[in-house]
């Protein structure tokens, strides 16, 4: 029988700040939870010569606040949500979590 051992998942939201001197927003990443969860690795493909974008499933548990615009940091590792997370509850044999598809791209121009 497979354990699997939950991960530290720090979710990070984008917050924006005032202007600069220069008339730019300021912009900045804030961890506004950690929670225990799992990242399983999905699989990865090259887009181009020099671009690997590698996908992986993200669960967390529910009522974490977990939105479309957040990354994750995890094992060393940023992560960038892609695409809305989906709640699931009262499955068989199953807690209710939730589901969010994230992904790293290395390299590219």
């Amino acid at each position: 029988m497979l354990v699997m051992t939950p991960d530290t998942i720090a979710i990070q939201r984008l917050l924006v700040g005032p202007k600069d001197q220069y008339g730019n927003v300021s912009k900045t990443w804030q961890v506004t939870a950690t929670v225990k969860g799992h990242v399983l690795p999905e699989g990865s493909d090259e887009t181009n010569t020099t671009q690997t974008v590698t996908r992986y499933l993200v669960l967390v548990p529910l009522g974490t606040v977990l939105k479309a615009s957040d990354r994750i940091s995890w094992s060393g590792m940023i992560l960038e949500i892609d695409g809305a997370p989906s709640i699931y509850t009262d499955l068989p044999g199953m807690p209710g979590h939730i589901e969010a598809k994230a992904k790293v791209v290395v390299g590219g121009a």
